[in-house]
């Protein structure tokens, strides 16, 4: 009869499954304490006897294994125990040990204490694992046979060298960390390193290391260390974990969300719920979970509305029928609640579970459903519109048309329907033809004016847009043609064409220029009458702006006219045009607006008149109603009235006005003495001479017979004027010569400045005193006047 019974699952981790109660009895311990805590079974052991458990514990299945070993008691002191075990394979792959101590005697643990140290050394030299004493600085004192299959060496290559010799360097920085401990007490066991072999390559080993204590003193003085093979293990595992990690971010790389699950089976063998495994960061945004919300969760606990769907039983049957599952738009409610939303489906069978991949197309579903609306919306505009639309294929046969057809041309539908131009006027035909080429070399739309027969025999002129329907390839698959009855434009444009040539007629055999602009006045159309004006051809002028074809000089009045024409007044304005020899030529010109049919002004229409002869007529009556006829000056009319408008209140100019009034001394004489003729000559040659000699602004006037005025504007001051009188003297001083004879002259002058109560009488009056003044002083002098 065994005093205590144990239950040990070795993998996949080490956890003490059951225990008799009697091992209180034994340790100290209860029963249920080993069961919250496995690792108080290991660690209750002696550290001397631990790595002789491991190696038990590692044993091949089916092999038993028999043990002497001590173990601490809970109230101190060691209690001896003869240990009996034998591993198994379960069959969900799981492996444990099943085992049984036996309490020894004082005399049996006398015997065990002798015995033990030899059987470690056999039991070292027999074991797969490789088994070192090492020294506190590191130094091997021994190892067992086993390191020539596991690493290739002989014992005496190792004995006498350090251990770390034979770690690579992350091993090395391991154990440096590890000896420390297990000196100072500690037990360690499967810490990974790789050890290097003859070859130079590394492999794996688990190490394993407690303390050899000197009970007198209680100080480590060495450490006896194991290596267990488990390179294909590592690495196999290493594979593994890169796979996984492969496979993990495929996983979370994907954009749809997807779960694995496990199915959970009821002791029927039926699948009662299944258990997240594993699940994408895309599910965990999808559902508003972390992963750690649902990994290892049952998903009826999640969601248990979902037992009683339709999809719960699918899913069951994927698993049962070893069968993927698809499933389009399915309506389902999200675990936490909201509006029932559609989805894609897709659920596949892996092991004793399945992958479930979905995605969200609620809006696909509404965007569909929209669009079935929509079209039935638009086909229902397309039969009410009053236009005719049509659909055709390719080649230009009619797929379908509007009811509106009848109404335009009085044919049903359905009569229409796969012609082709059997109804097009022939000579419109090559138009509708020449637009669906455009069409089918690439063209986004094209139009085109046309008449087609009506169901009375009649014609009627139409108006259509074709757009192309594209495939991918941008090949055109169908023709969308908008038709639009334009017969009553077609009669008014008709009318209008008619009329536009009769004004036409009359515009080309008028005598004056008849001329079109568009509203910022650029010349669309002028008569052939201009060649005749102004020497340039119509097309000369068509597309340049009227303002442009005036002179600089006069363009302001072609603006006035225009604004006067946009403010609703009629308009007219005597201009001067370049003419194509390089002259001007005076004009007359009309203008008045057009309106479209909203009233808005969209361009002008007007007519120009050669006013050339009147102008020249006008400036000649005006120049003899100025100028005196005799010398050429300004007459008494005209330099009145420059200085009425120079002297007019709040003129700026008047303070730098100054009038000089000059008589010929002894003209009489000479008229009396030589004759009129020789007097008027003496004249024209004293006008010629005061023109020369005063300034480009001032005016000379004959104000009598032998008196002339001088205007000077602009003057500082009364010396200045004064200044500009003695000059007029000087020039007069020399003799003229007449038909051979010099005839000898001099002046008188009387010169005056304006002051600011001057009108034109005073001012005058004042410089023919001051004159006056200059003829009893002697004559030919200036006298100033204030």
């Amino acid at each position: 009869m065994f005093d205590v019974l144990f239950v040990l699952q070795v993998s996949p981790e080490l956890r003490l499954e059951h225990v008799s109660e009697s091992i209180e009895e034994f340790t100290g311990y209860r029963a249920q304490e080993y069961l919250d805590d496995s690792s108080l079974w290991v660690n209750a052991l002696d550290v001397r006897d631990r790595e002789a458990v491991l190696a038990a514990l590692n044993a091949a299945p089916a092999v038993a294994t028999h043990l002497t070993l001590r173990w601490s008691r809970r109230a101190g002191g060691t209690v001896w125990g003869q240990q009996i075990t034998r591993k198994v394979v379960r069959p969900d792959g799981s492996e444990a040990v099943y085992g049984a101590i036996n309490h020894i005697t004082e005399q049996q643990i006398a015997e065990a204490q002798a015995g033990l140290d030899g059987r470690y050394s056999m039991v070292a030299d027999d074991a797969s694992d490789v088994v070192l004493r090492i020294d506190p600085q590191g130094a091997i004192e021994w190892v067992s046979e086993s390191v020539r299959g596991v690493a290739g060496w002989a014992p005496t290559d190792l004995i006498g060298r350090n251990a770390g010799e034979f770690l690579d360097d992350a091993g090395r920085l391991v154990v440096a960390a590890l000896a420390p401990r297990v000196l100072a007490g500690e037990s360690r066991s499967g810490v990974v390193v790789r050890i290097r072999t003859p070859q130079g390559a590394g492999r794996f080993v688990s190490l394993s290391a407690r303390p050899v204590v000197d009970e007198g003193t209680g100080e480590a003085v060495a450490v006896i260390a194991s290596w267990r093979d488990v390179d294909e293990l590592v690495k196999a595992r290493l594979e593994a974990e890169s796979e996984r990690q492969i496979l993990r971010a495929t996983l979370d790389a994907q954009l749809d969300p997807q779960v694995v699950l496990e199915a959970v089976r009821d002791d029927h063998d039926l699948i009662a719920d299944f258990v997240v495994v594993e699940v994408n960061p895309a599910a965990c945004e999808a559902l508003d979970i972390t992963r750690a919300d649902v990994v290892g969760k049952r998903v009826l606990s999640l969601g248990p509305q979902i037992r009683h769907s339709e999809q719960w039983e699918l899913l069951l049957r994927v698993v049962q029928d070893r069968q993927p599952l698809i499933l389009n738009e399915q309506p389902l409610q999200p675990l936490r609640g909201g509006r029932t939303r559609r989805f894609d489906l897709r659920a596949v069978p892996v092991h004793d579970g399945l992958s479930v991949t979905w995605r969200d197309v609620t809006q696909r579903h509404q965007a569909a459903a929209d669009l079935a609306a929509s079209e039935a919306r638009y086909r229902l505009l397309l039969e009410e519109s009053s236009d005719m639309v049509s659909f055709h294929v390719p080649g230009g046969a009619v797929e379908w048309i509007s009811p509106a057809v009848q109404r335009v041309l009085g044919w049903p539908p359905e009569e229409i329907a796969g012609t082709v131009l059997d109804l097009v006027h022939r000579d419109d035909a090559p138009a509708i033809q020449a637009a669906q080429q455009r069409l089918l070399a690439g063209e986004e739309s094209a139009g085109a004016r046309f008449r087609m027969r009506t169901r009375d025999r009649g014609w009627r002129w139409l108006e259509a847009t074709a757009r192309g329907v594209r495939d991918e390839a941008g090949r055109v698959t169908s023709l969308v043609v908008f038709s639009h009855d334009i017969q009553e434009q077609m009669d008014f444009e008709r009318a209008l064409s008619q009329s536009e040539e009769r004004y036409r007629l009359l515009a080309e055999n008028a005598t004056d220029v008849v001329y079109r602009t568009s509203l910022d006045g650029t010349t669309e159309w002028v008569s052939e009458g201009v060649q005749k004006v102004l020497g340039f051809t119509p097309d000369e002028f068509v597309g340049r702006n009227g303002r442009d074809l005036v002179s600089p000089e006069d363009r302001e009045f072609v603006d006035r006219a225009t604004a006067e024409v946009l403010s609703g007044e009629r308009s007219s304005a005597r201009l001067r045009m370049p003419t194509k020899d390089g002259g001007t030529r005076w004009i007359e010109t009309t203008i008045h607006p057009v309106h479209d049919d909203d009233g808005r002004t969209v361009g002008f229409v007007g007519g120009w008149r050669d006013v050339q002869a009147e102008v020249e007529a006008e400036q000649e009556l005006d120049s003899r109603a100025r100028t005196d006829e005799l010398t050429g000056l300004a007459n008494r009319r005209e330099v009145i009235a420059q200085l009425t408008r120079l002297l007019a209140p709040g003129n700026p100019r008047r303070g730098h006005l100054a009038v000089a009034f000059c008589d010929l001394d002894g003209f009489k004489a000479v008229n009396d003495a030589r004759g009129h003729a020789v007097g008027d000559a003496l004249l024209q040659a004293v006008a010629v001479r005061v023109r020369d000699c005063v300034r480009a602004g001032d005016t000379v006037a004959r104000v009598g017979g032998d008196e002339i005025l001088l205007v000077l504007d602009g003057v500082p001051d009364l010396a200045a004027a004064t200044r500009v009188a003695e000059k007029v003297r000087e020039t007069l001083g020399v003799p003229v010569m007449i038909a051979g004879d010099a005839v000898p002259v001099t002046v008188s002058i009387g010169v005056t400045m304006a002051d600011i109560h001057d009108d034109v009488d005073g001012l005058i009056a004042r410089a023919d005193r001051a004159m006056y003044q200059a003829k009893q002083a002697g004559r030919n002098r200036v006298v100033a006047a204030t």
